[in-house]
């Protein structure tokens, strides 16, 4: 049992002096990327079931997700706001209701995140002399 307690504290050392910060901004992003992603594919699958697709519906399926618990830190000591929780939300809402994923801030719709390549392939010079 005194081990026990014993590693528990060291544990516990260790996490705080290993230094937590915040999510960067590129974190945070990807993360609304993702949340935007799944949001587009649960339109996919609501309307495979023929269900009605509106803001409601893409809440209650908001809710009822559970693998939502990997969200980014934005407080530095492993919290949330609530304000990055609502914006979690409306990024998975507005991409469920829609069926397109939302940009997040920055980006347009359809355009890749930087360091990515887009599908469409980039034009390739011609061979043909004039």
């Amino acid at each position: 049992m005194r081990m026990t307690a014993v590693t528990a504290v060291c544990a516990c050392v260790a996490l705080f002096t290993s230094g937590c910060s915040p999510a960067t901004y590129e974190e945070r992003m990807s993360y609304l990327r993702k949340v935007a992603q799944q949001g587009a594919e649960t339109h996919e699958l609501l309307k495979s079931q023929d269900a009605k697709i509106d803001e409601e519906r893409c809440k209650a399926a908001f809710a009822g997700l559970k693998n939502m618990g990997d969200r980014p830190d934005v407080t530095g000591v492993g919290g949330q706001t609530a304000e990055w929780n609502e914006q979690i939300q409306q990024f998975f809402v507005d991409s469920c209701v829609s069926g397109k994923p939302k940009p997040v801030p920055g980006e347009s719709v359809g355009q890749a995140p930087s360091g990515t390549s887009s599908s469409t392939p980039s034009p390739t010079p011609s061979t043909a002399s004039g």
